[in-house]
């Protein structure tokens, strides 16, 4: 006997993707329902006001009609003292760590690049020749001292300038 070949396989495809398709839908449904549900809910206060069936409090205040002057307040409060504003130095010397100099601008053009690209930093390129690529702008030397030794660290070699 010669066994027959089932021509079903089609159909169990066919059932396969028609029940994926079915609980894709389904999902999306649910999901959207589900996000209006969300919506809804955070978009109204927290804590609704309760209402109760009680009788109202009496308040301690007397009718309006009884106007009542309000009692000075005798303590007196300490002077306060005035803001004490602290400035920083005024200095027009701004502080900058020169990186190299060059007779070649196209030279202290890729050390330039190099420095904004590995540390990040703004490099300032002076007409030359010589031409200087110095970095950083600060009104305080130790500043300025803090980043040559950050750089010294690295390999270059670094001055401070004025």
């Amino acid at each position: 006997m010669v066994a027959k070949k089932d021509k079903k396989p089609w159909r169990d495809k066919l059932s396969l993707a028609a029940t994926l398709l079915t609980v894709g839908i389904v999902a999306v449904f649910l999901g959207y329902i589900m996000g209006h549900y969300a919506i809804r809910l955070m978009a109204e206060p927290l804590m609704k006001p309760t209402t109760t069936t009680s009788r109202p409090r009496q308040s301690p205040q007397p009718p309006l009609d009884e106007a009542v002057e309000p009692e000075p307040i005798e303590e007196e409060l300490p002077p306060t003292p005035p803001p004490q504003v602290v400035k920083p130095p005024k200095t027009d010397v701004l502080f900058r760590v020169q990186v190299g100099a060059f007779q070649e601008e196209e030279n202290a053009r890729r050390l330039g690049e190099k420095l904004k690209e590995e540390e990040n930093l703004p490099v300032y390129l002076s007409p030359g020749p010589p031409y200087r690529v110095q970095v950083g702008a600060f009104s305080e030397r130790k500043n300025a001292e803090a980043l040559r030794s950050k750089l010294q660290a690295k390999g270059y070699e670094a001055i401070v300038t004025q």
